[in-house]
């Protein structure tokens, strides 16, 4: 039985696993987009994880607060104005991740990004 033979040979192939891996194996030049991008990916996977912090921090101090308060170390008034001091900065640190987020997003290629505030009727 006779194959036909392909129009192209191995060498197109060859010639496209080549044309994929040329290039600088190294890390973007500090001013490319893909260096600005990957940068601002590691701001917000930092304000991330400083969210996490301050959320793990308050609920750590509700615990310790109910204990002081049980045992006399401290009154109500004191640990609740601790915790809204923590509640606040939490808050504060949250709405910069939002604003980073939303930020990235908008930079995105052909994004549309609902706003948030808008009403739907």
């Amino acid at each position: 039985m006779d194959h036909p033979t392909p129009k192209w040979g191995p060498h197109w192939f060859v010639g496209l696993l080549l044309g994929c891996s040329v290039g600088d194996p190294g890390p973007a030049e500090p001013s490319s987009l893909s260096a600005q991008e990957a940068n601002a990916t590691e701001q917000v996977a930092r304000q991330a994880a400083e969210v996490e912090r301050i959320a793990s921090e308050l609920t750590a101090m509700i615990d310790e607060s109910r204990r002081s308060v049980q045992e006399g170390r401290s009154t109500k008034d004191v640990e609740i104005e601790k915790m809204m001091a923590l509640i606040s900065e939490l808050e504060s640190s949250n709405a910069a991740l939002q604003t980073e987020v939303q930020t990235m997003i908008e930079r995105m290629p052909g994004s549309q990004v609902p706003d948030p505030t808008a009403t739907t009727e």
